[in-house]
């Protein structure tokens, strides 16, 4: 179900006020993106910019705010977001535990054969599939699309970013 924008501009509103706390809020998607660049009234909104904006900050409000400030504030917006790197604290008990262990097999699917093969991955690897630590991964911004019914999961902006860290 949709939320409704009313909800998405109090959430960016408390993001931009206290953005030093943001990083404890769901992690952002186009959707929200869109509604704070729309906010502020710069001109960095078009679906590329989303996309390289949500891929280096993985969707985290308090980055997503220094990031589109300081896109807004340059004569080059692009290269500002291509050597951006995102400062995210407190994540070495993802990165270290079964979550991180989950991200990292975690591929985008809508097939039901690579869905259960995937699932028995985790199994083996982590001791639980995606009905036992999906609606945790859910729940902190790290996949998103999750359907177990429809055999799709993908990683969030947020997740791809902590598989980047982890693979590095």
């Amino acid at each position: 179900m949709k939320k409704p924008a009313q909800f998405w501009v109090k959430i960016n509103n408390l993001a931009t006020r206290r953005a030093e706390d943001a990083v404890w809020l769901a992690a952002w998607g186009a959707e929200m993106l869109r509604v704070h660049l729309h906010n502020i009234e710069c001109d960095l909104d078009s679906r590329a910019r989303r996309a390289k904006i949500l891929a280096v900050t993985g969707g985290i409000p308090s980055e997503v705010v220094k990031l589109v400030n300081a896109m807004h504030r340059s004569d080059d917006p692009d290269a500002v977001a291509e050597a951006y790197t995102a400062r995210i604290s407190s994540i070495s008990s993802i990165t270290s535990g079964p979550l991180g262990r989950a991200l990292v097999i975690i591929e985008e699917t809508h097939i039901a054969d690579d869905y259960l093969a995937m699932n028995e991955l985790l199994r083996e690897n982590i001791g639980q599939d995606l009905s036992g630590i999906g609606p945790d991964m859910l729940a902190m911004g790290l996949i998103s699309g999750w359907n177990p019914t429809a055999y799709h999961v993908r990683r969030s902006a947020l997740g791809a970013l902590i598989v980047a860290l982890i693979e590095t």
